[in-house]
């Protein structure tokens, strides 16, 4: 995966120009697909006890949203800047969303100045954005863009097979791979396909095969 390859490359350098990675991965909707196992191996090039999290910015909003709720925001916000390397996946689901978008910048900036280590990744480049501020955008600009291509045959063979089996679902090989060489550029109806296929399948009682 050429994100984590990049990810690998970000935390072994420690080049302060390397501090800030922004994956842009056209067609496939800004996720970096990385494994808890994947995530933890971005640890090993730093010290053992570095703080290394990988969240989806949907995830960031809801956790800031509960802590609004629960008066929590002073623990939110020492969780995530007191990081050592911060890998978020699809950064575009900020935008127009007033008081995520302030909490990262703030989360962003604390990383930055103290020169951790933060990977970014979106479906367009920062500029492309709408309704990111441009204070946001044009520090994201200022990272190094990596432009990701869409996951070859086997990739997408394997992201179904795992979305498979977490659904516990028996889904043959056959129809795995007819669906990873019909959608080729997204990711996302790539995964809508397999999902309408298995709750098919749910519904009539017949296995995928």
């Amino acid at each position: 995966v050429q994100a984590l390859l990049k990810a690998h490359h970000l935390v072994e350098g420690r080049d302060p120009a390397l501090e800030l990675v922004f994956g842009v991965l056209e067609g496939l909707l800004g996720e970096l697909y990385l494994s808890p196992g994947e995530v933890e191996a971005c640890r090993l090039p730093l010290q053992p006890q570095a703080k290394v999290a990988y969240v989806r910015s949907e995830h960031f909003v809801n956790e800031m949203v509960t802590a609004i709720r629960h008066n929590r925001m002073d623990r939110f916000k020492g969780h995530y800047r007191s990081l050592d390397a911060l890998l978020i996946d699809d950064i575009q689901f900020i935008a127009g969303k007033e008081h995520s978008r302030e909490s990262f910048f703030h989360t962003f900036n604390d990383l930055h100045t103290a020169s951790k280590q933060v990977v970014i990744s979106s479906d367009t480049r920062p500029k492309s954005i709408p309704l990111l501020e441009e204070r946001l955008s044009s520090r994201l600009e200022a990272g190094l863009r990596v432009d990701i291509k869409p996951p070859d045959l086997e990739t997408r063979m394997a992201i179904l097979g795992k979305k498979a089996e977490q659904a516990g679902a028996y889904v043959s090989q056959e129809v795995i791979e007819f669906l990873a060489r019909k959608i080729a550029h997204n990711v996302r109806d790539l995964e809508g396909a397999l999902n309408r296929i298995m709750a098919m399948s749910s519904m009539t009682q017949h296995p995928v095969d």
